[in-house]
């Protein structure tokens, strides 16, 4: 079943593996495991498979520089799969937590999870899991006027928001059109539920009542111009009228 662009979008990041095998590793996997050894190329690490993990130094310690993060054998540590060799027993490992999405995998209509990572006048910056942060506008933070964007949303904040363009590296998103999407739901009716009948004003009250009555008023004249007429009176006007036309009709002969 195809998804609708106005759809949760789902990039799921694979889980950190429950079985004890490499060939089961999958590229962007996160893993926890522990620092086995310490070297100068870097990091082996024990994750509890059939073989081990490297991270290379120049993942924690900047090219060039002697100083950088410092591990010990012991130390905890959660990296990313870069690369897997089941022959060789061990996977490439990295700090760096991989992208949710390419640019292109953003479509207008998506609806993603992102977290604020800086506030300006105009808005806010947020991070959706792409090469670059998405900017919210102030105008579509919510549906009323917003006049300083940090007391909608604050750095750090997870948050719901909308994909509503991009092009090139920018990608604009918005807060207030779910906000519009939810009250839409809200205000239809539930499948099977017949909408509510619309309550009359008292106006429209009045206007019907008056209507009612005159009908009433017309059809009480109306048998009271027939009770004032006896049954002579009435014989005599259908006396006359069989008389003319029986007159019209010599005439035309």
């Amino acid at each position: 079943m195809e998804n609708k662009p106005e759809e949760l979008a789902k990039t799921e990041r694979p889980e950190a593996p429950s079985a004890r095998s490499l060939k089961d590793l999958k590229k962007n996997a996160e893993v926890h495991g522990t620092v086995k050894r310490v070297a100068d190329v870097g990091l082996f690490i024990d994750a509890g498979l059939d073989g081990e993990g490297f991270l290379h130094v120049s993942e924690y310690r900047p090219l060039g520089k002697a100083k950088g993060t410092e591990y010990h054998e012991g130390d905890p540590i959660t990296v990313w799969v870069k690369a897997v060799a089941p022959d060789l027993k061990s996977f490439r490992a990295t700090l760096k937590e991989p992208l949710k999405y390419e640019m292109s995998d953003l479509k207008p209509g998506m609806v993603v999870t992102g977290k604020v990572m800086r506030i300006a006048n105009f808005g806010a910056f947020v991070s959706v899991g792409a090469r670059n942060d998405g900017l919210m506008h102030v105008s579509e933070m919510a549906n009323e006027f917003v006049r300083n964007p940090a007391d909608v949303v604050s750095v750090g904040q997870d948050i719901q928001v909308q994909i509503l363009k991009v092009e090139g590296d920018k990608i604009s998103l918005s807060m207030k059109a779910l906000l519009e999407k939810e009250f839409q739901q809200e205000m239809e009716p539930e499948e099977g539920e017949e909408a509510e009948e619309a309550v009359p004003t008292a106006m429209e009250l009045a206007i019907q009542q008056a209507r009612a009555q005159s009908k009433k008023r017309d059809k009480r004249v109306r048998v009271k111009a027939h009770e004032d007429l006896g049954p002579s009176e009435v014989d005599d006007i259908i006396a006359r009228t069989l008389q003319y036309h029986r007159e019209q009709s010599k005439k035309q002969s």
